[in-house]
C-alpha cells in the first residue's frame, strides 16, 4: 500500500535455532536459498498465530503467500567481530540517524515502557530479568553494565497517557507479593536417565539458585506452529511426576492402567509408574478411600487395607479381585436407624435450643452452570443418599433416628445479590449466612440440607454455598456428594437420566452393624487401653477464667497457612524421606506448640478420624454418606527437645492406638446398651481436638463448570457448650496447608492463639527440615510390627546395620 518493497531486520543468533534453521545446519546444508525459503516458512506461521495482535489488527494481509514475494525481507547478523560501539559509531558518521532513548531493557520500543511499568505496579516485578543479553553473551557488553539498566528511568507520564487513551487501570501490587517462584527443567531422552543424577550433574557447574526444582520428563518438547517452544501445552510441575528413588514403569495390564489412571486423577499427578509407592505420592487414608471407590467404578475391587499393605500399583494388581457389590440396599432404606457413637456423643451435649451444627462447602460457578439443574443435582443427592432424608426426634428424653421415604420436592436454592457491596461487604455478607446457617435447617422436620446462590456481580462471578448439618456429613462423605453433584449435574446438562455409582452398605445397616460390634469380644479387649487414659495430662493455660462459659457464641478463628513449597515437601518429600505419615506430622507439630505454651510435657488431643474400618466383612462403606467419622483421645508425652524423638514418639503412639479408634466410641456410647456392663472411661473431652480434613486439590475435575471455592467450613453452631477449649482443623487447598484454630474468647485472647498457630506453623516447618534432612531416619518400632522392639533396641539394631537408607 505505501510501496515499500524490502524490510530490513536484524535476526540475533538465538532466534535462528528458533527458525528451524537449526535442522539445516545438523544437515550440513548451508545453502543460503534453502535457509532463506525456511525463515520465510517460519515467518508466514508467525504472523498468521491467533494471538492479540491477530485478534485487534486487521492482519489478513499474511493470509495470501503473495504478499511473502512481494515484498523480500533481508535478514543481516551480527558478527562477534563487531563490537556495539563499532556499529553505533557507524551509523552516527555514515548515516543521518538519531539514537532514540533506550529503555535500558534490550529495545527501544515505547511499547516495552508501557509492559515493564503495568507488570511492576500489578505484580511487583518485571519479567525483563537480563538487559541486552545477546550482547552480554557475545562479550559485546559487559554483564554489571547490562544490569544497570534495569534501573533506566521511564516516562511515567507518557505510558499514563497512553494507558488513558486505551482505557487500561492498572492496579496496585500487595505490599509483599507471596509468590512460589521457582526452576522448573522439562527433558526428553531416548536412555533412561535419573532426574537425581541431572540435578548432581547441574549442582558442580552451576550455582545452588540455579538448580530447578522439579525435573519433568516428557515425551516430546512441544513447539507452537513457528517452531519456539509451547509454554502453555508443558505439564505444570504441580501434576508432574516428582523426583522419586525408582525409575518411571508405565502401566502394562488392563488393571495396571485403571489403577494407574485413578491414582493420577486423586493424586493431581500426571504420570504413575506401576513400581510408585502410594505414600510417595502424600497418600492418606482419605485418599486412600477415594482411590478405593474409584476403582470400584471402574471393575476393580480392591480394599483401604490392601493399598496399605500393597502401596504400589504392580503389588495391588496381583491381589485385587473382581466387585462384589451388593444391590440389596440400592433402592432408598427407610425406618428406624440406630444413633452412632458420634451422633450419640452430639446429642449428649445439646439440648432443644443448641442443636446447631453443620458443615459448609463453597462453590464457585461458570457462566454457563444452570442453577435450576444444580438445584435438580442436590435434590436427586438427597433421594439417593439415605442419610440425607434422616429427622430426628426427642421421645422419653432419648433421641431417635429415623429415614423418612423419598419425597418429590426439590432443595432449591436461596437467591442473595451481593452485586452492589464491596469485595469486604461481600465476604462479611457471606460470612454473615455461614453463621446464620444453623437456623435455616430443622433436624426434626429432617430439613438438613440448605443451599444459597450469591450473585456478586461481573461475568460468571457466581458462589454457591451448600450447608448440610453435622449429623449426616463427615469429610469423606462431602467427597462422595462433591462427586456425585457434579456426575449429576453434567448428565442433566446433557438431559441423560441420572446415573450414580451404587451405594454401598447403608447407614442403617452400618449403625446396626455397630451395635453388633458392641456385643462381640473385640471392643471388650480395648478397654483396659482406654480406661488407663486419665484428664490429667490435659491441662492448658485459660488467658480468663471469669468471662462466662465456654459457649458456641463465643467461638473465634484464627487461620494460618503453610507456605506452598513447604506444603509441597510435606506431601511429597517428607513421607518417603522419614517414614512418617502426614497427619502424623501434623500432630506432633500441634503437640510440640502446646507442649511449648503449657509448659508441660504432657498434651491430651481427641483425633478424628474416618471411622471406615473394616468392623464386619459384610460392610462397605465406600460410598456410604454419614457422620461415619470416630473421635478418640491420645496422650502425648514429648520430653526433649529432640524432633527425631518426638516425631517417633507421637507416630508410636498414634499407631497404637487399637483399630484406629473405633472402640471408644463404642465402648463409651453403646456398651452400656442391652445390659452389658458399661466400660468406665474416664475423659470426658481432651481440651485439645484435631482433625485432618485431607487434600482437597482434585475434588472437582472443572469440566462441569462447577469449582471448589472453600473446601469444608465447619460451624459449630450460634449457641450452647462446646466439648473442646481449642478445636484445630487442617486442610490441602489450593496448594497450601491451612490450619483453622477455634477457641471461645471467654477463655482467650485472640494474640493468644494467633501466637500458638504461629509457633505450631513454625514447628512444622522446622520438622519438614528435619526429615528432609535426615531422610532414610524416622524408622520407629511399629514399621516393623512383627519385631518385638522397643525404639532403643531398634535404634542399637539400625546402627549396627549403618545405612538404613538402602
Amino acid at each position: 500500500e505505501h510501496g515499500i518493497k524490502h524490510i530490513m531486520t536484524g535476526l540475533s543468533r538465538g532466534q535462528i535455532f528458533e527458525t528451524r534453521i537449526a535442522g539445516l545446519f545438523q544437515q550440513r546444508i548451508f545453502d543460503p536459498h534453502e535457509i532463506d525459503r525456511n525463515v520465510i516458512e517460519a515467518r508466514k506461521a508467525y504472523h498468521r498465530m491467533d494471538d492479540a495482535v491477530s485478534r485487534s489488527l486487521d492482519v489478513s494481509i499474511f493470509q495470501n503467500d503473495d504478499i511473502f514475494d512481494e515484498i523480500e525481507f533481508i535478514d543481516f547478523y551480527r558478527y562477534c567481530d563487531t563490537t556495539l560501539d563499532d556499529i553505533y559509531a557507524y551509523l552516527a558518521e555514515r548515516v543521518p540517524w538519531v539514537r532514540p532513548r533506550d529503555t535500558g531493557r534490550s529495545t527501544n520500543c515505547r511499547i516495552n515502557e508501557l509492559g515493564i511499568f503495568v507488570h511492576t505496579r500489578e505484580r511487583g516485578f518485571h519479567n525483563y530479568a537480563l538487559p541486552y543479553s545477546w550482547d552480554v553473551r557475545l562479550g559485546h557488553k559487559e554483564r554489571d553494565a547490562a544490569l544497570k539498566e534495569l534501573d533506566d528511568d521511564i516516562d511515567v507520564d507518557n505510558v499514563r497517557s497512553i494507558l488513558d487513551e486505551i482505557g487500561y487501570r492498572t492496579e496496585e501490587a500487595p505490599s509483599s507479593i507471596e509468590t512460589d517462584k521457582f526452576l522448573a527443567a522439562y527433558f526428553c531422552t531416548n536412555d533412561a536417565i535419573d532426574a537425581a543424577d541431572l540435578r548432581i550433574f547441574l549442582s558442580t557447574r552451576l550455582p545452588a539458585e540455579f538448580i530447578p526444582r522439579h525435573f519433568i520428563e516428557i515425551e516430546e518438547i512441544p513447539l507452537t506452529s513457528n517452531g519456539k517452544v509451547d509454554r502453555a501445552a508443558l505439564p505444570h510441575p504441580d501434576r508432574s511426576r516428582p523426583e522419586l528413588a525408582v525409575a518411571y514403569v508405565p502401566p502394562r495390564s488392563d488393571i495396571e492402567k485403571k489403577l494407574s489412571s485413578v491414582w493420577s486423577n486423586v493424586l493431581g499427578v500426571d504420570r504413575i509408574g506401576v513400581d510408585d509407592n502410594f505414600f510417595e505420592f502424600g497418600g492418606d487414608s482419605i485418599l486412600n478411600i477415594q482411590i478405593v471407590a474409584r476403582a470400584r467404578k471402574l471393575g476393580v475391587g480392591i480394599t483401604p487395607q490392601q493399598i496399605f499393605d500393597h502401596p504400589t500399583i504392580a503389588e495391588l494388581a496381583q491381589v485385587t479381585d473382581t466387585v462384589d457389590v451388593s444391590v440389596r440396599e440400592q433402592g432408598p432404606v427407610e425406618g428406624p436407624v440406630p444413633l452412632t457413637p458420634m451422633q450419640r456423643r452430639f446429642f449428649e451435649r445439646c439440648d432443644r435450643q443448641t442443636l446447631g451444627q453443620v458443615q459448609a462447602v463453597l462453590l464457585t460457578l461458570s457462566d454457563d452452570v444452570d442453577i435450576a439443574l444444580l438445584e435438580a443435582a442436590v435434590g436427586f443427592l438427597r433421594s439417593h443418599h439415605d442419610a440425607l432424608r434422616a429427622r430426628y426426634y426427642d421421645a422419653g428424653g432419648e433421641w431417635h433416628q429415623q429415614l423418612t421415604p423419598v419425597t418429590e420436592a426439590r432443595i432449591v436454592a436461596e437467591r442473595i445479590d451481593l452485586s452492589s457491596m464491596s469485595a469486604t461487604e461481600q465476604e462479611r455478607a457471606l460470612n454473615r449466612f455461614l453463621v446464620e446457617a444453623n437456623l435455616s435447617l430443622d433436624i426434626g422436620a429432617g430439613r438438613l440440607i440448605h443451599m444459597a446462590c450469591f450473585e456478586r456481580g461481573g461475568s460468571g462471578d457466581r458462589t454457591v454455598a451448600m450447608v448440610v448439618h453435622r449429623l449426616v456429613i463427615d469429610s469423606v462423605s462431602w467427597w462422595i456428594l462433591i462427586e456425585d453433584l457434579e456426575a449429576a449435574y453434567e448428565h442433566l446438562a446433557r438431559g441423560d437420566e441420572i446415573k450414580l455409582p451404587l451405594k454401598t452398605s447403608s447407614v442403617k445397616r452400618w449403625s446396626q452393624a455397630l451395635s453388633d460390634y458392641a456385643l462381640s469380644d473385640t471392643p471388650h479387649r480395648e478397654a483396659a487401653y482406654w480406661s488407663a487414659l486419665t484428664s490429667e495430662s490435659g491441662h492448658i493455660p485459660l488467658d480468663f477464667t471469669d468471662r462466662g462459659p465456654n459457649d458456641r457464641s463465643t467461638v473465634r478463628t484464627v487461620s494460618q497457612a503453610l507456605a506452598a513449597a513447604d506444603t509441597k515437601a510435606l506431601l511429597n518429600e517428607v513421607p518417603t524421606a522419614y517414614r512418617v505419615q502426614i497427619p502424623e506430622l501434623i500432630i506432633t507439630a500441634v503437640a510440640e506448640s502446646i507442649v511449648a505454651w503449657s509448659g508441660t510435657p504432657d498434651c491430651l488431643i481427641d483425633v478424628e478420624g474416618h471411622g471406615r474400618e473394616e468392623i464386619a466383612n459384610n460392610i462397605d462403606l465406600l460410598r456410604t454418606v454419614g457422620w461415619i467419622s470416630t473421635m478418640y483421645p491420645v496422650a502425648l508425652r514429648l520430653e526433649s527437645d529432640d524432633p527425631d524423638r518426638h516425631l517417633k514418639a507421637v507416630k508410636e503412639r498414634l499407631r497404637a492406638v487399637p483399630n484406629l479408634g473405633i472402640g471408644y466410641g463404642v465402648l463409651r456410647y453403646l456398651s452400656h446398651q442391652d445390659d452389658i456392663v458399661e466400660i468406665p472411661v474416664k475423659i470426658e473431652a481432651a481440651p485439645v481436638s484435631f482433625n485432618y480434613l485431607g487434600q482437597w486439590e482434585h475434588a472437582m475435575s472443572g469440566s462441569s463448570g462447577l469449582h471448589i471455592a472453600q473446601p469444608i467450613i465447619d460451624l459449630p453452631g450460634n449457641v450452647g457448650p462446646r466439648a473442646h477449649v481449642i478445636d484445630i482443623d487442617a486442610t490441602v487447598f489450593d496448594g497450601e496447608l491451612r490450619m483453622n484454630w477455634h477457641y471461645s474468647s471467654n477463655y482467650h485472647q485472640r494474640s493468644t492463639i494467633e501466637g500458638l498457630a504461629s509457633s505450631c506453623i513454625a514447628a512444622l516447618q522446622a520438622l519438614i527440615g528435619h526429615c528432609l534432612a535426615h531422610a532414610g531416619g524416622g524408622l520407629s518400632p511399629s514399621d516393623f510390627p512383627s519385631a518385638d522392639l522397643d525404639q532403643e533396641a531398634l535404634d542399637e539394631l539400625l546402627a549396627d546395620f549403618g545405612d538404613t537408607t538402602k
